[in-house]
């Protein structure tokens, strides 16, 4: 079961944002996030990525910080603009590699003050999948909305 921490309200720019700055990332094709992902990529059912994107693990809540992850971005109308991110789990960087994460723990996200019409919390949730993934799911939208998000992750 996923447990909800309700964030404060906090100021927000329009779409999530990573901790790594435009030296640090690189767009990159869907076939090649595939590649760098070790054959298979994770996306949201029913939302077409704008982008993907290579960034440093330092960037990915829960990732190893010495390997790159990918980041998928979307823009959809409904929920505006929501960040996966994806590394996959060697199995050195964790024991528990194998075994799914069953919790998750929305945690709000604090960003720079944003026009009073666009203000919402930013949330993140991050989990081990059980197909050696690191996950990290980012939006504005209310803890209920990104919980559904994360049942979509295929």
């Amino acid at each position: 079961m996923l447990r909800v921490h309700q964030p404060a309200a906090v100021a927000l720019d329009a779409a999530p944002s990573r901790n790594a700055g435009p030296s640090d990332a690189r767009a990159i094709t869907h076939e090649e996030a595939v590649q760098r992902l070790g054959g298979s990529i994770l996306l949201i059912d029913g939302l077409d990525p704008v982008s993907v994107t290579r960034v440093p693990g330092t960037s990915v809540d829960g990732a190893d910080p010495r390997r790159e992850a990918v980041l998928v971005r979307y823009l959809d109308p409904t929920f505006g603009a929501i960040e996966l991110a994806q590394q996959r789990i060697l199995t050195a960087d964790s024991l528990e590699a194998s075994a799914p994460s069953a919790t998750g723990v929305i945690v709000p996200r604090a960003r720079k003050a944003a026009p009073e019409s666009s203000r919402s919390a930013l949330a993140a949730v991050s989990w081990k999948d059980g197909h050696g993934f690191q996950m990290t799911l980012t939006a504005a939208v209310p803890a209920g909305s990104l919980a559904a998000l994360r049942a979509r992750v295929r």
